[in-house]
């Protein structure tokens, strides 16, 4: 399906790697406790983006995301690897207060180390197109991650954080899911035969290329909190090295 011909506003995008494409089209998207959510989700759900602008707010979101994961106490990409233990536990201890204060918007070299992350992880993704009906998901389910947030509220950090995350398109004060992070009902998966490709106009597959594409279209008089600083990168990099 070529992603000049999806609706703009009601149509319903899942991204993967493509090394899941063989198993999806045999099994369809099968609901799971990703392994990132886990102790977060409670149960397991097919997630999904309604639109195209709310493919970008997606993107968005998942660049913050990517950022903890690298710079927070998790250090998944070894960013401190070469560091001495002290110094690495008091960059990570300081790192809450550049995210919550927008200082890491500001930090180039951060934000190129977790661009090129992205980067490499979006061209080894694709975007699905889902035919879904009221029998697969409900627009009013609840978001499982800013209800336990909201029940701990007393946690007065941890719903800064989602507010920073989950940026100003979203609404971190109610449970509702929002239009970017949507959800089938629990431990309902989509089948093969309501699942599609999506193409670039280019006719490339690959999730980076519908992203930018999107952006073009939908994205440029939006602002954004760092997916705008992505896209420049992907726009230099690509002019630098050209489109590997």
């Amino acid at each position: 399906m070529l992603l000049k011909d999806i609706d703009d506003l009601n149509s319903f995008f899942h991204f993967t790697n493509k090394s899941n494409l063989k198993n999806i089209n045999l099994y369809g998207l099968i609901p799971r406790i990703g392994i990132n959510a886990n102790n977060i989700e409670a149960t397991k759900k097919v997630f999904f983006s309604k639109g195209k602008t709310a493919v970008l707010e997606l993107c968005d979101v998942w660049l913050k995301w990517m950022m903890n994961n690298a710079f927070g106490p998790k250090d998944l990409y070894g960013y401190y690897k070469e560091m001495r233990f002290d110094e690495k536990r008091k960059l990570i201890s300081l790192w809450s207060e550049e995210f919550l204060t927008r200082e890491y918007l500001k930090d180039e070299a951060k934000l190129n180390f977790v661009f090129e992350i992205v980067y490499n992880k979006m061209k080894k993704a694709v975007y699905l197109l889902l035919d879904l009906d009221d029998s697969i998901y409900s627009v009013y389910d609840i978001d499982e991650v800013k209800d336990k947030m909201l029940k701990e509220k007393e946690n007065k950090i941890d719903y800064y954080y989602m507010k920073e995350m989950y940026g100003s398109f979203s609404n971190v004060d109610n449970n509702k899911m929002e239009r970017w992070n949507m959800h089938t009902l629990s431990d309902v998966g989509v089948l093969p035969d309501k699942v599609s490709l999506i193409k670039a106009s280019n006719g490339n597959s690959d999730m980076l290329s519908v992203v930018m594409e999107i952006y073009e279209e939908k994205g440029i008089e939006y602002n954004w909190d760092i997916l705008i600083k992505y896209i420049s990168y992907v726009k230099r990099r690509e002019h630098i090295y050209g489109i590997i």
